[in-house]
């Protein structure tokens, strides 16, 4: 029943004057109605009926508070100090008292504040190679398109053989990639990145190079599955986050049931619509 449904799902990309890619997305619910999804690609956001529906990530990003970016944003600068400090300041052994020219202090001073970005960039530049090189391999299995070749990047290279030992140690049927979402129910979309039957088990997939599994991943996932369920009338039994490591070439699973985690979720967006209205008060 899950594939047949998914074969109904008719996608369209249009690329406008501004370069802007809207991925059109005809789904068919189990009782016969059609709904359009519509996804800018650049600013994220979804589209339905005309009508903007929030995205899953934004739904739970909002309601978190990201204390270990904080935290992580924080040591990047301070590390970059250090560095800055051995590199323009410190001759190797000495524990004088140098006079420092100013633009060393304002070199130091910019790197402190884009330390982050830099490193987020080059993090995130990890992350796509990663998901890109697992989403075309999936899609070769699945009978599309050619076997990727391997990238350059090391770290994305220890990424992509954690996911291939994990592979390796399951019995895994594809069934959907990078697959378009939305729930008629609770007016929300998203991408969930694959859905699977896992050891016989029909389970939504996330894909994470982050540093640890995050509790809001398992919202995100909750959100994917509600969704899943709608569209093809058939309840999604497991969710799994996969965390590739970027150093050691490990994987780390967190498996769960996914719907039990649904009504966090709706609060999440329920906190989000209060906040959205409030600052619009206070304008």
């Amino acid at each position: 029943m899950l594939i047949q449904a998914h074969e109904h799902q008719q996608k369209r990309e249009m690329t406008y004057p501004s370069k802007v890619c809207v991925t059109m997305t005809d789904i068919t619910f189990p009782d016969g109605d059609v709904c359009e999804l519509l996804f800018d690609e650049e600013k994220h956001s979804y589209t339905v009926g005309g009508e903007k529906v929030p995205s899953v990530t934004r739904v739970v990003d909002g309601a978190f508070p990201k204390q270990g970016l904080i935290d992580w944003a924080v040591k990047s600068g301070a590390d970059f100090f250090q560095a800055s400090i051995e590199q323009y300041v410190l001759a190797p052994g000495d524990a004088g008292t140098y006079m420092v020219p100013q633009r060393v202090i304002k070199h130091i001073y910019d790197g402190i504040k884009t330390a982050h970005k830099t490193i987020s960039t080059e993090a995130m530049d990890t992350g796509s190679l990663v998901h890109k090189w697992i989403e075309d391999a999936i899609r070769w299995k699945m009978g599309e398109g050619e076997a990727p070749e391997l990238p350059d990047d090391e770290a994305a290279l220890n990424c992509i053989e954690a996911f291939r030992e994990w592979a390796k140690d399951n019995d895994v049927k594809w069934l959907a990639i990078e697959q378009k979402l939305y729930s008629r129910k609770y007016k929300f979309a998203g991408t969930a990145d694959a859905l699977a039957e896992i050891n016989g088990d029909l389970t939504v997939i996330d894909f994470k190079t982050s540093a640890k599994i995050y509790k809001q991943y398992h919202l995100q996932l909750a959100a994917y599955a509600q969704a899943i369920t709608e569209m093809y009338g058939k309840e999604v039994e497991k969710a799994l986050i996969l965390r590739l490591d970027k150093d050691t070439g490990k994987h780390q699973v967190k498996l769960f049931e996914p719907l039990e985690h649904v009504r966090v979720f709706l609060s999440c967006m329920q906190l989000r619509e209060w906040t959205s209205k409030r600052i619009k008060n206070l304008k």
